[in-house]
């Protein structure tokens, strides 16, 4: 949704402004746009309640038993990884590049 909401400002803002006018300034309009949700950001935060095993867990890892846990585990760890390196590179080459090089 965010993707498609942005995509809509910079198609709106471009059939409003001139090129040179997008060029200069109006690039930074949709950065804005997007400060003005911060605060609503922190209001949701500030409203949400931690889940009650979190509230009711005793033991709390440290950095070592953490560090431990993600050696023991290395393979879930790397297959974690790959998803993310592959779903950020889909992402990056159909909304990115790919428009960019249909120019």
């Amino acid at each position: 949704m965010a993707v498609v909401f942005v995509a809509l400002i910079g198609v709106g803002m471009s059939r409003i402004l001139p090129p040179d006018q997008m060029t200069s300034w109006g690039w930074r309009v949709p950065f804005i746009i997007g400060c003005l949700i911060v605060p609503f950001l922190f209001i949701i935060r500030r409203s949400l309640q931690e889940a009650e095993e979190f509230l009711t867990r005793k033991h709390h890892p440290k950095m070592g038993e953490i560090m431990k846990s993600m050696i023991l585990n290395w393979g879930v760890v790397l297959a974690g990884m790959v998803m993310v390196i592959m779903t950020t590179v889909s992402f990056y080459m159909i909304m990115a590049y790919t428009p960019a090089d249909l120019r």
